[in-house]
């Protein structure tokens, strides 16, 4: 697997992370510790940034995505 799959991968399950997490708060059930991952630093690291250093243009738009397919889903 090249990066580019691997990102790909990453941000395909960070998705069905958030949405499983939130279906389950909808429901009632506490998730509060296993709702962020961080799998987008991850992603970050994979796309060139550096260490800790993420640009928030960047971020924004990732998470951006994140909620649009949440939504999408319906799980909002």
């Amino acid at each position: 697997m090249n990066n580019k799959e691997l990102i790909i991968t990453l941000i395909k399950q960070d998705m069905k992370h958030n949405q499983l997490v939130l279906g389950l708060q909808q429901l009632g059930l506490s998730c509060d510790d296993y709702h962020y991952l961080q799998i987008y630093r991850i992603i970050a690291e994979l796309m060139g940034y550096k260490k800790g250093v993420i640009d928030e243009k960047w971020l924004g738009i990732y998470l951006g995505y994140i909620d649009k397919v949440i939504e999408h889903h319906g799980i909002l």
